[in-house]
Formats: C-alpha cells, structure tokens, sequence
C-alpha cells in the first residue's frame, strides 16, 4: 500500500470477509516502517508506566500512526521518539519502543489539555470580573434594605462604652450559589444609626468570602437593637445585633 489514510483502505465488498480483509497478502510488514505498530496488544499496551527506558526529552515526538488520519498519509520526515529510543537502545524491542513511544504522546496530549483548561478558567475569571465591573447597582434595587423574614441564629453582641469607644465584629459570607451576586449591606432598624458596616455594597463570591466588618458606637446608655442585612436579587441574609454600653444586661 503506497497510502495511508480512510479513502485509502477503503475495500470493495467482495473483498470483505467476517468484516475484515478476505485475503492479507497485501498487509505485510516491512523493515522500514516497523514502528507502525501501535503497541497496544501487549505488556502494557498503550498506557505504560513510562519508568522503564523511557529517556528524558525536551521536544514533542508524534507517533507515526497519527498519519492514518490522514487522507494523504505522507509519513512525517522528522524522527518519532520510538525511533531515537531504537537508536540510542540498539537491543531495545521495536515494540518496547513503540509503546514508550505512546506513553510520552499521552502524556503530552494530558499536559496540552490540562494548559488549555487552565487557559480556559483564566478567561472565565476575566470575563466574570469584568462583568462584576460593569454591574449596576442602582438598576438592581430600587427599594430601601429591609430585614429579612429568616432570622440567622447566632446573633451578634458588642459592648462599647457611651461616646468614647467603638465595638467592631467581624463576619465572613459567601455567595449560597454559584458564580457572583451583586449586594447591598445594612444595618437597618430604630437604633441603627448607632451602628455601621463596611463594605456597603460590592459582589458577592461564591469562590471566596467577602468580609464585613460590623461597627456599634452608642450615642447612648443602655441597649441598642437592630439588624444586618445583606441583600441580593437571589436571596436576603438578616442577622439580629445587640449593643450594650455595659450597665445594662442584654
């Protein structure tokens, strides 16, 4: 056979025999293409352990069996890896090489695709911080922060003298769905105004925590009520505060 490829071993019906080659005096293999061996009827097969003779390279080698996907089925001129084992190991089993020889191919086929889906989750990342960017805030809510009916069931305390002093906890949340959801944050309430949060809007993560730092400055004695909101299109987060100036029990 002087090609190699689909449209070359395509074979008339009468032909075919038990849906293969009636007669194989025409598949014979030669000295000079001994690699076209694939490898995969023995010892390990395709998949090697590639600790056995398997020599460091710096350079790509194709196999020379990928030119069957080829309607021109021209053999490659440059050497394949199989071939420089064979050299460099002149005792070395053809097929020994053969198989090294797809062992390093699927390793480069692997470490191509894992470089393309790290290329490919960079780009999401991008898109997805540019799309954060570009978010409107405004557009998203045209209402004033409201407590949620849900209630969270650890509810944050903080004691700060009267006039002279600030309490500050800190909380950490994360987006409950995947990707990104734009927020607001409040503190809302009859006594909010002794109390603060930053930041008071931005995006919200699924990937990582967005860190609140809750402020309580009390004007006066005794205990401050309120709640912090944090709000999005999806759903409403509400945690219940309490500040005290120290004479009075919660």
């Amino acid at each position: 056979m002087d090609r190699l490829g689909a449209d070359a071993t395509k074979m008339s019906k009468d032909q075919i025999q038990h849906y293969g080659p009636s007669s194989l005096d025409d598949y014979v293999d030669t000295p000079d293409t001994p690699d076209m061996f694939d490898g995969g009827d023995s010892e390990m097969g395709l998949f090697g352990d590639g600790q056995n003779g398997l020599n460091c390279f710096s350079s790509p080698h194709m196999t020379t069996t990928l030119a069957a996907k080829s309607d021109e089925g021209a053999l490659p001129d440059t050497m394949s890896y199989s071939d420089e084992l064979l050299i460099n190991n002149p005792n070395m089993d053809t097929i020994r090489a053969q198989q090294l020889n797809n062992w390093a191919n699927q390793r480069e086929i692997s470490m191509s695709n894992s470089r393309s889906y790290m290329n490919d989750v960079g780009k999401y990342s991008m898109d997805q911080e540019e799309e954060e960017d570009q978010y409107d805030l405004e557009s998203s809510f045209d209402h004033e922060v409201q407590a949620g009916h849900v209630i969270e069931r650890e509810a944050i305390v903080l004691r700060a003298p009267v006039n002279s002093g600030t309490a500050t906890h800190e909380l950490h949340v994360k987006n409950v769905y995947m990707g990104f959801a734009p927020y607001r944050a409040a503190v809302v309430g009859d006594d909010a105004n002794e109390w603060s949060v930053t930041p008071n809007d931005g995006v919200l993560k699924s990937s990582a925590d967005t860190q609140f730092i809750i402020r309580y400055t009390p004007h006066n004695n005794g205990v401050s009520r309120a709640h912090f909101v944090i709000e999005t299109e999806d759903f409403v987060k509400t945690w219940k505060v309490v500040g005290s100036t120290g004479e009075y029990e919660f």
